[in-house]
């Protein structure tokens, strides 16, 4: 018979000789984000399952009513759906859940009585979890490359991995986000280590994973033409780049070009802008506010990269880091949702690391806010176990819900929502507020202390 003490012993001997600071984040949040994945805002994980089982079907992508999204995440899903055919045989993987069924009349939040399996949620947050290592590396990365510094390498390391932001949007929301932010990351790398057709293909996948990354294309592209000795060299670098983020391109739709479905593959560039159909007044105001905050933030892509191509030479990646850190704070005021942050999340890790120190409290607010801001849904959370597991009744879990988000008038949910909206944009003006700090006429050195930097 084991001895049930020794066995505790030499695990806890094992675990005391791990001393490097990452293996230490990577345990505790991984851990986090397999307890987050017992939760679910089960609207898009109801989705994600409908389009596996589509996928599944052979109906492709496109065979589901409404799926706006570029190909890179369907085939991520077809990947999970791999997964699942292969070692896990998951079988039935929603459920209706009939006392549910009012929470999808709720009028201000996106909810479903369908409810994936706390199974399905785990193997569909597998690729982003990776994706989120893959991501807090890269950011390591560019801070120890600046710096010099281990310690600032993995103080950035630490808040990006174990963000509440992130581990929220991979781990209860769901959404692919993490993907793009990371493949945004993984193109500055390559920039800067002058491989430019590899870059030019992280790129696209960037883009083509959300359409964010796509507003710092200029400044990327004066990047590109400093780092040249000549013009020349200029001229071959930047081709390069281009036909990299041409083919993958080509690569991504190849599929879609085949079976004649390429137009819908470009639902979300209508959908995302409010150029669809818009059931309300509200809605046809978000839709045009939202297109012109793009505009803008377009009209800036070129006025920075313009700055930075007359800037020093000396300076160019710092120039890089600020202009696609502030362009992506620009995407943030409209809407401020906590998925489309994960994009601007590294550049402001590495701001507030590298930089500027201030930028620390923008990190935080934004943190803070976005645990309020994703768990909207609060009791909604609750049902994948209720409905698949024991650990909680499927009463239990709709009575809460009813009390926190159903009925009129203002509710617990509609408070816990706007609150943490607040405090979400409240973090994004921070980072307005102190990066343009010395032109803020408060006080002798501005509202937040001179700017250094």
């Amino acid at each position: 018979m084991v001895d049930s003490s020794c066995c505790y012993a030499s695990l806890k001997s094992r675990l005391a000789a791990i001393r490097h600071p990452i293996l230490w984040i990577l345990i505790i949040g991984i851990a986090v984000r397999l307890l987050a994945s017992t939760l679910s805002i089960v609207y898009d994980a109801d989705y994600w399952a409908l389009v596996i089982r589509n996928i599944e079907t052979g109906e492709g992508l496109y065979g589901v009513e409404g799926y706006y999204y570029t190909p890179v995440w369907g085939y991520i899903l077809g990947f999970v759906s791999a997964l699942q055919s292969m070692f896990l045989d998951l079988g039935y993987d929603v459920v209706r859940v009939v006392e549910a069924l009012f929470s999808e009349a709720i009028p201000y939040v996106y909810f479903s009585a369908t409810v994936p399996s706390v199974a399905f949620t785990f193997t569909v947050n597998l690729p982003l979890i990776i994706s989120d290592v893959i991501l807090a590396f890269g950011v390591r990365y560019l801070v120890k490359d600046a710096t010099g510094d281990d310690h600032k390498a993995d103080l950035a390391f630490a808040m990006v991995f174990l963000c509440p932001l992130l581990i929220g949007v991979t781990c209860i929301t769901g959404m692919p986000d993490t993907f793009a932010a990371t493949f945004l990351v993984l193109t500055v790398i390559l920039l800067k280590r002058e491989r430019y057709l590899v870059a030019g293909m992280m790129f696209s996948l960037a883009v083509l994973t959300k359409l964010f990354p796509a507003f710092v294309i200029f400044p990327l592209i004066a990047y590109v033409l400093l780092r040249a000795s000549d013009r020349r060299r200029a001229v071959i670098n930047l081709s390069l780049a281009v036909i990299g983020a041409v083919a993958m391109t080509l690569i991504v739709f190849m599929p879609q070009i085949l079976e004649g479905t390429l137009e819908q593959c470009f639902q979300f560039i209508t959908d995302r802008t409010g150029s669809s159909v818009e059931s309300n007044l509200f809605d046809v105001i978000a839709g045009k506010a939202r297109i012109f905050t793009y505009l803008a933030v377009i009209v800036a892509s070129i006025a920075c990269a313009v700055l930075m191509y007359r800037s020093r030479r000396d300076r160019i990646e710092h120039n890089l880091m600020k202009y696609c850190f502030l362009l992506l704070a620009m995407c943030m005021l409209f809407p401020p949702a906590p998925q489309y942050m994960i994009s601007m999340l590294p550049f402001l890790v590495y701001w507030a690391v590298v930089e500027d120190g201030k930028c620390m409290l923008s990190w935080k607010i934004i943190s803070f806010g976005s645990v309020f801001f994703i768990t909207t849904s609060n009791a909604l959370m609750l049902l994948p176990l209720a409905a698949w597991t024991d650990l909680i009744s499927v009463d239990t879990a709709v009575g809460l819900l009813k009390w926190f988000s159903a009925g009129s008038g203002f509710t617990p949910g509609l408070a816990w929502m706007i609150f943490g909206g607040v405090i979400t944009y409240a973090g994004i003006l921070s980072i307005f507020l102190i990066m343009f700090r010395d032109r803020i006429p408060f006080g002798r050195e501005g509202i937040f202390g001179r700017n250094t930097v």
